[in-house]
């Protein structure tokens, strides 16, 4: 290749997809995929962690030698494209008693990255969290200066702290005005979100999420975001009008659900079904965006990495960035991949990198620990928890105070007592004067399900709550779990059981 055609790529990501990996390499003028066998962009993720395998793979092999004879990678790069098909050089470095020598040698690229990323955990000049490549290959450098915060992307005028800040995700029957009040109590998050809006082109503001629009703020004291859904532009349009001039004093701006992955949604085409056509993605964040300047409102953007696969990404970043978002929430997961997928967290720093405003990390934020590895590793601005502030609402009061600084031993910690206060608040979370004690008991459930995921290791609570008929019924079974004896006293697990 001519010199003039070369370029130092700013950084890597990777994106597992169906049946192959696709690398995502970020140079100055464009950013292009490599297409490679399934599975390489987990192995380049567990050695860019400093993970290894029990018996060691190809990159990590090639690796130790290095180490062993003091072989340093100095480069990796891609040579040339024949036929579709890219081929790689990985350029080393050795010293011996003739003095320096370079070496270039041929390579696949998905040994050639792997080993670059492997490399890297072995660099004396390598940060702790990789960011950015030097040269050609992927050897991490540290932020100087100038970039040991977080990469936020925020303007100064933002709403979202530079320092860090939380959010509720928005879940279907669970982010009601009670549970809101019920999480303030215990430490609200920055902003919370709505159950989704479902917009079509005769539908009506629903009560709930009114209730919500009108008495958060008031009640909590921390601004609200109404999520939307739908595909109907002159719909949408016209419902996030009325939202805001009906609750202008009270809501902070709109969501757009861009993730949604229940099948009885994505059919019809909306939340992550959209993923499948980004053309009218574009042409509802637009409305959506111009409709929020009006009024002054913020407009804001949750979604997953795609509805099959990863591979639509970074179009969609470019869509969202165009729309002028104010904050882009992600879930690392694809639609298909549902709850139960790994949280993709490289595909989340891609975004981070990548976004011209805030990015919220949204995906298996479980605990203290957890938030400081995803922040670490995204470098994003937010993080967005969900089904893990059902099992511990005091999760936002913890993430405050280590956004803060304080001392791990010094962070909050629930202990089961808390819990079954906890519990027998539910009660009133999920009652109406017309609700029958077993349809009070059914929705407590929804809760339950998250909260059981800490309440033994033999699943044996969740066993038993299931079958409740009433509250009563819950309540013994829950004193057994969280009072008996001394288990009052005892701290609630900070991670769910596996």
């Amino acid at each position: 290749m001519n010199a003039e055609k070369w370029e130092t790529p700013t950084g890597f990501h990777f994106f597992d997809m169906a049946d192959s990996s696709a690398v995502f390499v970020v140079c100055p003028s464009k950013t292009f995929v490599v297409q490679t066998e399934r599975g390489l962009g987990e192995r380049l993720q567990r050695a860019q962690e400093g993970r290894r395998s029990k018996r060691p793979l190809t990159h990590e092999l090639l690796s130790d030698f290095c180490a062993a004879f003091d072989v340093k990678v100095v480069g990796v790069a891609f040579s040339s494209v024949r036929d579709d098909v890219y081929y790689a050089e990985i350029t080393l470095k050795m010293k011996n008693e003739l003095g320096e020598k370079l070496v270039v040698v041929d390579a696949r690229p998905s040994d050639a990255l792997a080993l670059a990323w492997s490399f890297s955990r072995k660099c004396s000049t390598v940060a702790a969290t990789p960011r950015r490549c030097c040269g050609s290959c992927g050897n991490a450098i540290p932020a100087s200066d100038s970039e040991q915060g977080m990469s936020e992307n925020a303007p100064e005028n933002s709403p979202f702290p530079r320092a860090g800040f939380t959010m509720l995700a928005p879940m279907q029957d669970v982010t009601t005005l009670p549970f809101m009040r019920l999480l303030a109590r215990r430490g609200a998050p920055d902003f919370f979100v709505t159950e989704f809006l479902r917009v079509s082109a005769t539908s009506p503001i629903d009560d709930s999420v009114a209730e919500c629009a009108e008495k958060t703020l008031p009640l909590t004291g921390k601004p609200l975001l109404v999520q939307l859904l739908g595909e109907d532009v002159p719909a949408l349009t016209r419902v996030a009008r009325e939202v805001l001039e009906r609750f202008a004093g009270t809501v902070a701006g709109i969501d757009f659900n861009l993730g949604c992955p229940m099948p009885k949604i994505f059919r019809r085409n909306v939340g992550g079904g959209l993923l499948r056509d980004l053309a009218k993605v574009e042409e509802i964040l637009g409305a959506l965006r111009r409709v929020c300047a009006d009024f002054g409102k913020l407009f804001t953007v949750k979604c997953r990495l795609g509805f099959e696969d990863a591979a639509p990404f970074p179009r969609l970043l470019e869509i969202v960035r165009a729309s002028g978002a104010d904050l882009l929430a992600v879930h690392g997961r694809t639609v298909r991949g549902l709850y139960r997928s790994p949280v993709d967290y490289g595909a989340i720093a891609f975004a981070a990198e990548k976004s011209a405003c805030p990015v919220a990390a949204n995906g298996e934020i479980s605990s203290v620990a957890k938030a400081r590895f995803v922040r670490e590793r995204t470098r994003c601005a937010g993080l967005m928890c969900g089904r893990h502030a059902v099992r511990n609402p005091w999760i936002f009061r913890q993430l405050r105070e280590m956004l803060a600084g304080t001392p791990d031993r010094e962070i909050f910690a629930p202990r089961r007592g808390d819990v079954f206060a906890y519990v027998r608040e539910l009660e009133g979370c999920v009652s109406d004067a017309e609700a029958s004690p077993a349809r009070v008991a059914a929705r407590m459930k929804k809760f339950l399900n998250f909260i059981g995921t800490g309440a033994d290791e033999k699943g044996e609570f969740l066993h038993a709550v299931r079958r409740a008929e009433s509250p009563d019924e819950i309540f013994r079974i829950a004193e057994k779990f969280f009072l008996a004896g001394t288990l009052a006293d005892e701290l609630f697990p900070a991670e769910p059981f596996p």
